[in-house]
Formats: C-alpha cells, structure tokens, sequence
C-alpha cells in the first residue's frame, strides 16, 4: 500500500470515527478526529488530481458518514455529482442528516470554501514522488509586516485582508482557517487572488470573531488568543495545539 493509498484509508476510517465519537457523545475525541480528517484532506490534495480523484471514489463509500465527508471535501472538484449526493444524505433523516444540510446550505449560499483554496496553491502536475517538497512547512523566521505586533495591538487594529504566502504555520493552515471560519459564522473568505479576508457582519465584530481571525493569520498566537476566548474558541485552539503530534 502507498502514501496515497494509506492516506484515502485513513481518511475513510477518520470519517466514520468522527460519527462514531459524536453518537456517543465523545465530542472531545470527535473534535481532535475532525482536525486529523482535514490535516489528512490537505496531504491528499497535495498529490494532485489522483489525490482529488480518489478522493472523490469515496462519494459512492457503503458508509454514509464517508459519503458525506469525501462529497463535502470534493464540492468545488466535481459539485454537480458531489451536491446530488449529499442532498440524498439531508433527505434521509439519518444521523448525519444535519451535517449534510448545513454543507448544501453554506454551497448554494456561495460561502463553503473547503477545497477551493488548494485549486491555486496545488499544481495539477504535482506527482507523489514530490510530496516531501510539497508538504514541506515553509520556514517563516519573521512575522510579516503586514500581520505583526501584539495580540493586544491586533485586537484594536486588525488587518482586513492577509496575503496567504504571508501566513506562519502554512502547513495546517486550510485546517486552521477552516475551523475559524466556523466560529467566525463564514466571516473569513478565501478571494481568487490568493488573499484571506475578514469580512464580519457586524462592527465591531464578537470578540471570539476577530479573536479567530487572528489565531488564522498569526497561529503563534494561539495560547494568548485561548487563554481571553470563549470556552468553544479556547478549546478548540488548545486541541488544535496538543494534537499537533497528529499532523508531523
């Protein structure tokens, strides 16, 4: 079995588990299971269109929790196909009916971003005998300009739009934006010129959403943001570091 191979398996199995943990009201493991299913969603677009094509075999998966999570990653690569299946899955009153909903809800309302980012970051010819050039973290010595300064600076004048090269931690970062979005309420865009914008429906904005954004942009952060946060933005950026094992 290779890289990919044990990266589609693995995903597969995390899908399933995330249900499982969240049925039996685990939500602690089931959120530590959700941030390794997105860690392993960024390593499997790093192969390029194989890594999006075998991805996209698991919309037909027997197990409806890998339909939904492979439809839900797979959206912005093949939505016609992707949306049929996970508008079967909101129809079927199962356990993760919901979930579906909310994914169908968040695509027509033009606001789901997962996969779309990696369309301008991965090269379609990437080859999986480049994957350890591909995944490799970017050495960021220096907090760039345009992001620097104290959380406290931050929160009285934070940055509107963030180049993503300018990002720290750009190995986790679709994972990181992704979950700051959640508690941002789909404040936090991804435009085609590769920028990260932050754009609340509210001014000023929640605390816990611009204390989000923040931990997006500048993930060195993160304690300091968790320590002031809401219990919700203060865990998952606590898991988010105590998993870090998960993802080396």
């Amino acid at each position: 079995m290779d890289y990919l191979d044990n990266l589609i398996q693995d995903f597969r199995q995390c899908a399933i588990d995330v249900v499982e943990a969240r049925y039996a009201e685990k939500y602690r493991l089931a959120d530590r299971l959700e941030h390794k299913s997105i860690s392993l969603f960024d390593k499997i677009l790093a192969c390029g269109n194989v890594g999006r094509e075998r991805l996209f075999e698991l919309v037909l998966d027997v197990e409806e929790s890998v339909r939904l999570y492979a439809a839900s990653c797979s959206l912005h690569y093949a939505p016609k196909r992707c949306l049929e299946v996970l508008e079967d899955i909101a129809k079927s009153k199962s356990r993760v009916h919901f979930d579906a909903e909310c994914v169908v809800e968040a695509w027509v309302a033009g606001k789901w971003q997962l996969g779309r980012l990696n369309d301008d970051v991965f090269d379609s010819n990437t080859k999986s005998d480049n994957l350890s050039e591909t995944l490799a973290e970017p050495v960021v010595e220096t907090i760039h300009e345009s992001i620097s300064g104290t959380l406290e600076e931050l929160l009285k004048s934070p940055p509107q739009s963030v180049k993503i090269e300018n990002i720290g931690g750009q190995k986790r970062f679709i994972e990181r934006a992704s979950f700051a979005d959640l508690h941002c309420n789909g404040c936090i865009e991804f435009p085609e010129d590769k920028t990260l914008v932050f754009r609340p429906d509210d001014t000023p904005p929640p605390k816990d959403h611009l204390l989000a954004w923040i931990w997006s942009i500048r993930p060195d952060l993160g304690r300091e943001i968790a320590a002031i946060a809401g219990p919700d933005l203060s865990r998952e950026i606590n898991e988010y570091i105590e998993a870090s094992d998960l993802y080396e």
